[in-house]
C-alpha cells in the first residue's frame, strides 16, 4: 500500500481500537484476549455488537447535502434549467444541467427503465449533436432508448440518432433507424398535418444520407477504423506482457522465489535493460478513493465527461453503460444502498467487503480447507538458498543493488551465470500458474502476523464483524440468519474477512492518473484509487527501486529503470524514495506502516537526498569515460526536448535506455543522472499510456519509426 493510504488505514486502526475500548466493558475485553482463533474473535465482537460505534461514526459523518439517494423532483428541477439554457444557445450550462439530472434520476434497478432519466439522456443528446459530438450523442440516444423514452416522442430520438450514424458513415445503420423514425410517428401525439411534415423532414434527412454512400467504403478505407470519425473519446495504448509460464502478470525473464530473509521475492532469470515492460497486473479487486466518485468511472476508473449514471445512487457514476451494467452485476448491487458508509472513513475496509461481494459464497464454501493456514511460500517457485542466486541476496549485500558496484563483481556474476539462463527457463515450467484473481493467493500475501499486537487484533476483528453486518444486510449470504446467530457459511466468512482486511493493510498500490503536464515542470501525477495486486505485491522494497509504475486502466504497469542482470533482485518501493527523504524519516515510515528495517543500498549506505547529490563520482580509474557522459548527456538532453514536443516517447526511451549501461560503467551510485534515467523512463510511458483527465494538454504520441520513412518534400 502507498504512503498516503497506508497512514490513513493506520490512523483507522488507531481509532477504532480506541473507540472499541471505550464501547466494551473490561471483562469483555479480557475475555475477548483470550480467544484463540480470528473466527472466535469476529463472532464475539459482532454478538457484543462492538461494531456499532463505527456505524455512529458513520451516521455522524454523513451529510445531509451528501446525500446518495435518487431525487426525482431535483433531477426534473435541473433538467428544467437545462432546457432553459438550452433554449438560449448556452450549451455549457445546458450540459452541466442535465449531467446533473441524469446522476440523479431515479430508474428501476432490475430493469434500468426510468423516464425521467430517459428525458434526460435524451435531452442531452441533443447537445452533443449540436456541439457534433456524434460519439456522445449516439451514447446518448442508445441511454434514452435503453432507459424508457416515452413512445409518444420516441420518433425525435431516433431522428436524431439516424442523423449521427449518418455523420458517422454508419450509413447501413443510419437508414434502418431512419426507418425507425418514420415508424415511430404511429406512436406520436401530432395531427396528420403534423405528422406529415416530421415525415418530410425525416425523408430530407434520408435522402441526404444516401448521397453519402458511394462514400461510405472510401471514408472506412482511408480511416481502416470507422470509430476516428467518433475522436470524442482518449483512446490509449495498453502495455502488454506475457510468456512466463507461472506468472501470467510478469515477464518471462522474472522468477519468484522464497527465503526466510526476505520472503518472496521477484528476481531476473535474464538481463533486463531500461524501459522493459516487467508486468502488467489487473488488480483482483479495487476502489475509487471517495473524492473521485463524479470525476471518473468506478468500473474502469475513466476520467469521465459525459456520465452516465448508477441504477440506484447518485453516488457514483460510470463512462459508458457497459460499465455500469458490469460494475452492478458484479459488486455495485451489494454496494449500492450503503453508500454512505462505503465512501465513510472507512473506505479502506470497503475494499475487502467489495472483494467477497465479487465472489459468491458457494467459492468460499467450496475451498473451505484452502482458508485455514498461511501459506507464506505460495507462489514461490524455488527456494534460493540452495540456488546459486541466493550469493549476494543476504543481508551482508544490497539485494536491490541490479547494477554491481565494481567491474570485478560484474565479472564474476557475468561467469556464474553463463549458461544458465535454460536451466533457469526449464525449472519454471514446473511451478504453479499464479492468476491475479485467485483468491488463495490474496489469502496467503504477507500480513504480518507475528508482529501483531492486541491492538490490532482488536481492530481488525472488529472491522470483520463491521463488514459481516453488511454482508447480511445485503442478503449476500444464500441463506439468512437471524440478526445475531451466525451460521457456518457465516462463521468461515469471518475467518476470511480478518484474513483479507490483515493483508490488505500492506499489499495494495495506488492507482493513479496525470492531472497536469507543462514543458517545464513536468507531470502532475495524483492517485484516484487503489487497488489489491497479487502478483506485484510479490516484489521487495527498495528505496532506490530498479522500476517505475504506470496505471492504464486500472491496471498497474511495472517498468524498468536500470540495467537488471541475471541473479539480481527486482524491486518496487512502497513509500517514498531516497532522494525525497532522509534515511531516519523513511526508516520510521517503513516500520511503523510495512514493519519491516529496509536494508536497500540506499538505506545501508544512508545515500543523500536530491540536493546532497554531488555532480560528478566517478568510478576507480573512470574519470576520462565521465567527461565523454556529460557530453552524451547534454546531446540526449537537448535531442529528448525536442522528441518531446514532437510525441517521439518511444525514441526518448530507447535513447536513455542505450546511455545507462554507459553511465553504469562509469559513475559511482548514487548520482542525479541515474535518476534523470529513470525519470525520463517514467515520463514517456505516462505520456503516451498512462491514465489522464480530459483534454490534458499533451503531445500526442508518434511513432518516429513510422514518420522517419515518409518521404521528405524536395525542395525546389
Amino acid at each position: 500500500m502507498d504512503q498516503e493510504a497506508r497512514e490513513l488505514g493506520r490512523k483507522l486502526n488507531t481509532g477504532i481500537t480506541a473507540l472499541i475500548s471505550g464501547f466494551l466493558k473490561s471483562e469483555k475485553l479480557k475475555e475477548f484476549e483470550e480467544l484463540k482463533t480470528p473466527e472466535e474473535k469476529v463472532a464475539f465482537l459482532y454478538h457484543e455488537e462492538a461494531y456499532y460505534p463505527l456505524l455512529q461514526g458513520v451516521r455522524r459523518s454523513h451529510k445531509p447535502n451528501e446525500d446518495s439517494k435518487k431525487n426525482q423532483k431535483m433531477s426534473k428541477a435541473l433538467r428544467d434549467a437545462g432546457n432553459e439554457a438550452f433554449g438560449k444557445g448556452d450549451n455549457s450550462l445546458a450540459l452541466d444541467c442535465y449531467n446533473q439530472a441524469i446522476i440523479l434520476a431515479p430508474c428501476d434497478t432490475s430493469s434500468g427503465q426510468g423516464e425521467d432519466l430517459a428525458i434526460a439522456a435524451a435531452n442531452r443528446s441533443a447537445v452533443m449533436y449540436r456541439l457534433q459530438k456524434y460519439g456522445f450523442c449516439l451514447k446518448d440516444c442508445e441511454l434514452a432508448e435503453r432507459s424508457g423514452y416515452p413512445k409518444h416522442l420516441r420518433y425525435k430520438l431516433f431522428q436524431r440518432h439516424a442523423n449521427c450514424l449518418s455523420e458517422t458513415f454508419k450509413l447501413t445503420e443510419a437508414d434502418a433507424m431512419f426507418q425507425k423514425a418514420i415508424e415511430a410517428l404511429s406512436d406520436s401525439k401530432l395531427n396528420n398535418a403534423q405528422a406529415d411534415k416530421v415525415k418530410k423532414e425525416i425523408k430530407a434527412c434520408w435522402d441526404e444520407s444516401k448521397t453519402k454512400k458511394g462514400l461510405e467504403k472510401v471514408v472506412n478505407e482511408f480511416l481502416k477504423n470507422p470509430q476516428q470519425l467518433i475522436p470524442d473519446e482518449l483512446k490509449i495504448e495498453s502495455l502488454a506482457v506475457g510468456g512466463n509460464p507461472s506468472h501470467p502478470a510478469l515477464s518471462d525473464k522474472i522468477r519468484i522465489v522464497y527465503n526466510k530473509f526476505e520472503g518472496r521475492h521477484a528476481i531476473a532469470t535474464r538481463t533486463i535493460n531500461p524501459g522493459e515492460v516487467l508486468g502488467v497486473e489487473q488488480p483482483v479487486v479495487y476502489s475509487l478513493y471517495t473524492e473521485r466518485f463524479l470525476s471518473n468511472c468506478s468500473r474502469c476508473f475513466k476520467a469521465v465527461v459525459v456520465p452516465i449514471p448508477c441504477f440506484g445512487c447518485s453516488a457514483i457514476l460510470f463512462c459508458s453503460m457497459n460499465c455500469r451494467d458490469e460494475a452492478w452485476n458484479r459488486f455495485h448491487k451489494f454496494e449500492c444502498k450503503e453508500m454512505d458508509s462505503v465512501s465513510s472513513i472507512y473506505q479502506n475496509i470497503f475494499l475487502v467487503y467489495r472483494l467477497i461481494c465479487q465472489t459468491p459464497m458457494e467459492y468460499f464454501r467450496d475451498h473451505e480447507s484452502n482458508f485455514l493456514d498461511h501459506n507464506q511460500e505460495r507462489g514461490a517457485q524455488e527456494n534460493p538458498s540452495t540456488s546459486q542466486f541466493s550469493k549476494g541476496l543476504g543481508f551482508d549485500t544490497d539485494p536491490c543493488d541490479s547494477d554491481l558496484s565494481d567491474s570485478d563483481s560484474e565479472e564474476s556474476a557475468s561467469e556464474e551465470n553463463e549458461g544458465s539462463d535454460d536451466e533457469l527457463e526449464d525449472k519454471c515450467q514446473s511451478a504453479m500458474i499464479y492468476s491475479s484473481d485467485d483468491y488463495l493467493n490474496v489469502f496467503n500475501l504477507e500480513g504480518h502476523d507475528k508482529e501483531q499486537n492486541p491492538d490490532d487484533e482488536l481492530a481488525l476483528a472488529t472491522s470483520s464483524a463491521f463488514l459481516l453486518h453488511f454482508l447480511k444486510k445485503s442478503n449476500y449470504f444464500p441463506v439468512p440468519s437471524s440478526k445475531q446467530a451466525i451460521s457456518s457459511d457465516e462463521l468461515l466468512m469471518a475467518r476470511i474477512l480478518y484474513r483479507f482486511l490483515q493483508v490488505s493493510q500492506y499489499n495494495t498500490h495506488q492507482i493513479s492518473q496525470m492531472d497536469n503536464w507543462d514543458k517545464t515542470t513536468g507531470l502532475t501525477i495524483r492517485p484516484i484509487g487503489f487497488g489489491l495486486n497479487p502478483t506485484l505485491a510479490l516484489f521487495n522494497h527498495s528505496c532506490s527501486p530498479n522500476t517505475i509504475r504506470c496505471n492504464v486502466g486500472t491496471k498497474t504497469n511495472l517498468i524498468s529503470t536500470q540495467t537488471i542482470h541475471a541473479g539480481a533482485e527486482i524491486t518496487d518501493s512502497y513509500s517514498t524514495l531516497y532522494q525525497d527523504q532522509p534515511r531516519n524519516e523513511r526508516f520510521n515510515h517503513l516500520m511503523n506502516f510495512y514493519k519491516f528495517e529496509c536494508r536497500c543500498k540506499a538505506c545501508l549506505n544512508d545515500w543523500p537526498v536530491f540536493e546532497g547529490l554531488k555532480k560528478t563520482v566517478a568510478k576507480p580509474g573512470m574519470a576520462e569515460k565521465v567527461a565523454d557522459v556529460k557530453k552524451m548527456y547534454a546531446v540526449l538532453f537537448k535531442l529528448s526536448q525536442q522528441d518531446l514536443q514532437s510525441g517521439y516517447f518511444d525514441r526518448i526511451v530507447e535513447m536513455w535506455s542505450k546511455f545507462y549501461p554507459t553511465c553504469a560503467e562509469a559513475l559511482e551510485a548514487p548520482h542525479k543522472t541515474f535518476l534523470h534515467v529513470a525519470s525520463q523512463i517514467h515520463d514517456c510511458f505516462w505520456l503516451k499510456h498512462g491514465n489522464r483527465v480530459p483534454k490534458l494538454n499533451v503531445p500526442v504520441f508518434k511513432d518516429h519509426v513510422k514518420d522517419s520513412k515518409v518521404p521528405k518534400e524536395e525542395k525546389p
